[in-house]
């Protein structure tokens, strides 16, 4: 005979022996975000010829120190405002007391480098004034260390707007089992 249970729980806590309750690999342990929809005012309207930190960040402690943390970064519309306006978005992460350095390019093919001065994307008044961008990064844990990730933007020339009023902005961190 068929018998249907139901199992309710308050807390799944590991054994004394256990630091941890065993996942099955692939399970999402825990998500955080920040989505900003129909933003009041420009997110990070800036001409810095320098990478800057575009304010948009997220910060995830991982649970297990072998994790995945997948990370997705969008803007539904930049804008490179200004007569010959162009930057560059690049996705930066910092690990624990470190500083924030540009995610490191993987792969093993040819033509990849260190850098990661497009892995968001670019931006020109005359080719793609308002256009969105996103990313999707995983970042493989080897500690338990907080991990923080932002995009950072560099100005050829002109302003950028990483997030015009009234678009939509988002980064999301989820820790996934291995």
């Amino acid at each position: 005979s068929n018998h249907m249970s139901t199992l309710s729980v308050d807390t799944i806590q590991g054994q004394t022996t256990a630091a941890n309750v065993k996942f099955p690999a692939g399970s999402v342990v825990q998500v955080q975000r920040d989505i900003r929809f129909g933003i009041g005012s420009h997110l990070y309207a800036g001409t810095a010829t320098s990478f800057a930190a575009s304010g948009l960040e997220i910060t995830i402690t991982p649970k297990f120190n072998n994790s995945l943390i997948k990370v997705e970064v969008f803007s539904t519309m930049c804008e490179a405002q200004g007569s010959g306006a162009a930057f560059q978005v690049g996705l930066y992460q910092k690990i624990g007391g470190g500083s924030y350095g540009e995610v490191p390019a993987s792969g093993t093919g040819t033509g990849y480098t260190s850098a990661s001065r497009y892995t968001m994307g670019y931006s020109n008044q005359a080719y793609n004034p308002y256009a969105p961008m996103n990313t999707v990064y995983f970042h493989t844990c080897t500690s338990l260390d907080v991990l923080k990730f932002q995009p950072y933007i560099k100005c050829d020339s002109g302003t950028a707007r990483f997030c015009h009023t009234n678009g939509t902005a988002g980064i999301i961190a989820t820790e996934i089992t291995v």
